[in-house]
């Protein structure tokens, strides 16, 4: 645990202070970078450039203003005929689901238990549920079942992925 201490106003003496709880429990910045951040950005450039404009995030974009700078982008990306629709359509689900999973993999990494079991489950029960729910009318969208494929590959690989990068890097 990186530490260092600071002084409690109220009792005035001096706690320790977990520094690495910026990152949750993955004590390195660049596990988190490479297994949460930058699926989330490319998930989210993808729906940003070739995604169907009924997406949430383009009211959001509306509303910060950002129409006309989001619709330059999607002109300068080309037409999203030129990608497979696997891409544009599957592919961003299984990165939301590879990197809450590898979010998850990251705050319980050094933990054992039903309970590290569950939580890392959460985004793939997350994401089947809804597109189950999508099947049966109970939740707005199209079902796919390309997408169930994609949350389940999206959070096996997380697993596999961020834990082995986590013990790589535990190990130096």
């Amino acid at each position: 645990m990186i530490t260092r201490t600071t002084r409690s106003a109220k009792a005035n003496k001096e706690i320790p202070v977990d520094r690495s709880i910026v990152f949750g429990r993955c004590r390195k910045a660049l596990p988190f970078i490479l297994h949460v951040v930058i699926p989330t950005l490319v998930g989210a450039a993808i729906y940003t450039l070739w995604g169907t404009r009924t997406l949430l995030v383009f009211k959001w974009y509306n509303a910060f203003g950002l129409t006309r700078t989001v619709a330059y982008l999607r002109t300068v990306a080309g037409p999203r005929s030129a990608l497979p629709s696997v891409v544009i359509f599957s592919l961003p689900d299984a990165l939301w689901v590879y990197a809450l999973t590898a979010t998850m993999c990251c705050i319980w990494w050094d933990i054992d238990g039903l309970a590290k079991r569950v939580w890392i489950g959460v985004p793939v029960l997350l994401g089947v549920t809804g597109e189950l729910g999508q099947l049966f009318g109970l939740v707005p969208g199209t079902f796919d079942p390309l997408d169930l494929l994609a949350y389940v590959v999206g959070g096996v690989s997380a697993v596999v992925l961020t834990n082995n990068s986590l013990e790589v890097r535990t190990a130096r």
